[in-house]
């Protein structure tokens, strides 16, 4: 296996939270990964003045298929 990721995303999402302490859920359609696989999150908090952004990531997937 590898640690590096494509700089080139598969799927990717986009929002603006312009209220602080707001929570956003996101489903992806086309992304797949398998055991052993490398993910990848990317933040572009390109409109944040206090240069604070903390993320969390709930990962949900199907074991039966």
């Amino acid at each position: 296996g590898t640690e590096s990721v494509s700089a080139s995303a598969t799927e990717s999402k986009t929002s603006s939270l312009i209220t602080a302490n707001t929570s956003k859920t996101y489903s992806f359609s086309s992304s797949t990964f398998s055991s052993g696989d490398t993910v990848a999150i990317s933040i572009d908090p390109y409109a944040s003045t206090s240069g604070k952004v903390r993320m969390t990531c709930v990962w949900e997937y199907d074991t039966n298929t």
